[in-house]
């Protein structure tokens, strides 16, 4: 079995967290905009951390409404790291393999 797939949605994802920077700011600092306006139209206290969980969250929703639009699951693995980020997972902290 290849597996082509997984490291070019893996490589997709990482391109563009990381090279998002120049069209749409930083994301760190687009999450915590987010929560604070989130908070304001909730009335509830919401982390960065959960507004890319829910970012991923409304992307699972459309792998299932929507079929296997790659750019569903690139999104979803971009939003998981930006959320592992957020929560303050360093590196040191993820194991090379599982």
């Amino acid at each position: 079995m290849s597996n082509h797939t997984r490291y070019t949605a893996m490589n997709n994802a990482r391109s563009i967290v990381t090279g998002a920077g120049h069209v749409h700011g930083d994301a760190m600092q687009n999450l915590l905009d987010a929560s604070i306006m989130w908070q304001v139209i909730l009335r509830t206290d919401i982390t960065p951390r959960q507004v890319a969980d829910c970012l991923e969250a409304y992307k699972i929703v459309r792998t299932i409404d929507g079929g296997s639009n790659i750019d569903n699951y690139v999104d979803r693995i971009g939003y998981a790291s930006l959320a592992a980020e957020a929560q303050g997972i360093k590196n040191e902290d993820i194991p090379p393999t599982f």
